[in-house]
Parts: C-alpha cells; sequence; structure tokens
C-alpha cells in the first residue's frame, strides 16, 4: 500500500501543514489511527515538513534533529530518559527538533510516569 499518497490526500495531515505555514503550529500532536502504518508515515511526512529534510531521511532515521523512539513496538525508561536530556540542546541542521514516539500504548508505567 502506498501510504505517501494517502498521507498527502489527508484532511487533517494537511490542515496540521497549513498550521506550520501560518505560524499556528502546536508544540505537540497526537496521531492516531486503527492503521499504525498510516500513522507512522505522517509523522515521518510532518517531520520531514517541519525540518526540510527529505522524507527517506527521516524514514531511514538518519536526519539528526529527529528522534524516533518505540519503532521496535516499547518505549523503555532509558529512551525517555535520554530524550528528556537531549530536549534542551540546539538542533544541528533544522531550526528545530522533532521527536516522533511510536507505540505509546506499549509504554510501561515508570517510562509513562518519567
Amino acid at each position: 500500500m502506498n501510504y505517501l499518497s494517502l498521507v498527502i490526500k489527508n484532511k487533517q495531515f494537511n490542515q496540521v501543514i497549513a498550521d506550520f505555514d501560518n505560524g499556528m503550529a502546536s508544540h505537540a500532536y497526537l496521531l492516531a489511527s486503527e492503521d499504525c502504518l498510516f500513522t507512522e508515515h505522517m509523522a515521518y511526512l510532518l517531520a520531514s515538513h517541519i525540518t526540510g529534510a527529505k522524507h527517506e531521511r527521516i524514514e531511514k532515521n538518519v536526519h539528526p534533529d529527529v528522534f524516533i523512539y518505540g519503532k521496535n513496538g516499547k518505549i523503555d525508561v532509558g529512551q525517555v530518559t535520554e530524550l528528556v536530556a537531549d530536549i534542551n540542546v540546539a538542533p544541528y541542521e533544522a531550526d528545530t527538533k522533532v521527536y516522533i514516539l511510536l507505540n505509546i500504548e506499549n509504554m510501561n508505567d515508570t517510562s509513562q510516569n518519567k
């Protein structure tokens, strides 16, 4: 299935893009769908738009200002600790950093509280 073309046609995706383009973006977005791959690709495309980087760099997790957690199905306390420590570090390439948290429903209580 070609998720990229589906995401690009999505009304909510385009509204979030318009918010960014108009300087009205929120500090965080919760993306939810029954199709986790659709949601994941939407997050990658949003990160690409925010950073100005090519989608492939985001998807391959090689952009220094985009951090993807939970791709293996869970987010542990060590990853949350790493995220919290990194928040105050300035971005390298983009104007801002993007943190993508996948599978947050699988976080244990300790990770959630951190």
